[in-house]
This record gives C-alpha cells, structure tokens and sequence, in this order.
C-alpha cells in the first residue's frame, strides 16, 4: 500500500464476497447495517438527493473520500467485483499530491462541517489532520462545506488542483477483481455509467486495519 492502493486481479474468486474481503483485515459495520454493502448504477430520479446517485445517476462521480462527513472516516475502502464492466472505471488521486500543491498547513487550519447534520451533529472538522495512525485528508464538496474563512480558500484551492491532476484509472471489469484504497490518502471517483453497463455490481467494504 505504498501507493494508497492494491488493485488484486480475481482475487479468492472460490471465496464468497464476505470470505474474500474479510481476508483483507475486520469489516467495519457502520450503524446496524451489514458491513458489506452491494453497489448498482442507478438513475438519479428514483434516488434521494442526499446520495451520490440521486445527484449524479449514471454520470461521473466527483473524486471524495469515503464517509469524509464523518468525524472519524474508514481508514479502508475495499471494492469488489461481483459483475463488471470494462467501461467503466474507478479513478484514483493522490491528496499528497495536493497537500503539496496547497500546503499541508493551511489544510490543517481550514474547518469544515458536514452539510447535514450526522447523528444530530455537524462537528467543525479540519480537511487534513494528523493522527496517531498517520495523516488523514478528507474530501466531499457534495457532502462537505467550509466553515471558516481560511476552510472557504483551502475548499477553492483543493476542487482547482483536483481538477489538473491526472487520475489513475482502474476497472473492475472481471469478478473477483478487487480495490484495497487507503481512504485517508487516495481521493476516488467513479467514471460515467454506459447503458450497456447499468446492471454492473461491486461490492463496497471499510476496513480500520490491513491483516
């Protein structure tokens, strides 16, 4: 993972989805839901607005990090193929990459809040902080807004430089075919959605831990 990520080709395709990812390291169940979730195209009108999908359908996701609304994020975001397409693409950026750009200070400095409130809360978070497991950057315009100043420049900064990286693109186009993403470091995104390719299907799981 010294990329931010591991893309493993048909990887334990004889295991079942929860087998094979829990292979990796603990799921992580969030609320009372399992911890393995099953991802499908879907257009945007029959989607509430406070998902991706109800907001883009089958269009190109922005890049994010995973539950970045949240105070403490999944350090771990595994993607599995369950039926792919090779079309469609998952494309990856490095925030180091930013943090240079922008500086790692100012990051630090700019507050952010969740545009909705998270279990009654809307805490002032910082889009880069350090822990005692490392550096964590989060990232959603959608689902994040500034709340200083300094967050209001940091946030305008961050969507320019985003905007002249260029993105890795992988597909998970065979089953079994698997992302490990390190959520704290790799911004990701999802490519548009052909026709050909709306009953594509991809497993989603967080870990805290790699075994």
């Amino acid at each position: 993972m010294d990329v931010g990520f591991a893309f493993l080709p048909k990887f334990k395709t004889e295991k079942s989805v929860n087998e094979a990812m829990s292979s990796l390291g603990s799921l992580v169940s969030l609320g009372k839901g399992a911890p393995v979730h099953l991802l499908q195209p879907k257009p945007s009108l029959n989607e509430p607005p406070n998902t991706y999908s109800g907001n883009y359908g089958h269009g190109q996701f922005p890049f994010h990090s995973d539950l970045a609304h949240h105070r403490h994020p999944p350090k771990y975001l595994i993607l599995r193929c369950i039926k792919g397409h090779p079309s469609v693409t998952t494309p990856l950026i490095d925030s180091r990459v930013i943090m240079e750009r922008v500086g790692e200070q100012e990051l630090t400095r700019a507050l952010v809040r969740s545009r909705r409130r998270v279990r009654g809360e809307a805490p002032l978070m910082r889009l880069c902080e350090t822990t005692t497991s490392g550096v964590r950057f989060r990232w959603d315009e959608l689902f994040l807004v500034p709340a200083s100043e300094l967050g209001k420049q940091a946030f305008q900064m961050v969507k320019a430089e985003i905007k002249r990286q260029r993105a890795i693109e992988l597909s998970l186009a065979n089953p079994g075919d698997t992302l490990v993403v390190d959520n704290w470091r790799m911004l990701h995104s999802r490519s548009s959605v052909p026709v050909s390719a709306v009953d594509r299907v991809v497993a989603r799981a967080y870990l805290e831990k790699l075994y």
